[in-house]
């Protein structure tokens, strides 16, 4: 399952403490969600395959924090994401 996180707020906090991910599920930042890592990188750092969106980082200026905080977590841009929907489905999307 590809898990796909657009919001930063307490409610997107409330789903990561509760996902029970399995090794073929995936979780995708993009939009506000690429605050997320701000708040709750110890949340992310054990999930298994953890992607956001390039465009979005660089549009809030995260760039340097992911790159020297947040190193697991793999920038991709659009045509990586249509791949990604194609390897891991269903999609959830909050």
């Amino acid at each position: 399952m590809l898990y796909t996180i657009s919001k930063a707020d307490d409610s997107a906090q409330d789903l990561l403490e509760n996902l029970e991910l399995q090794t073929k599920d995936a979780v995708l930042l993009w939009q506000d969600g690429v605050n997320l890592t701000l708040k709750n990188l110890p949340l992310l750092k054990d999930m298994p395959a953890l992607f956001a969106l390039k465009q979005d980082v660089l549009a809030r200026g995260l760039l340097p924090y992911y790159q020297q905080l947040a190193p697991k977590i793999k920038l991709i841009d659009l045509d990586e994401l249509v791949s990604l929907t194609e390897i891991y489905h269903p999609q959830f999307a909050f």
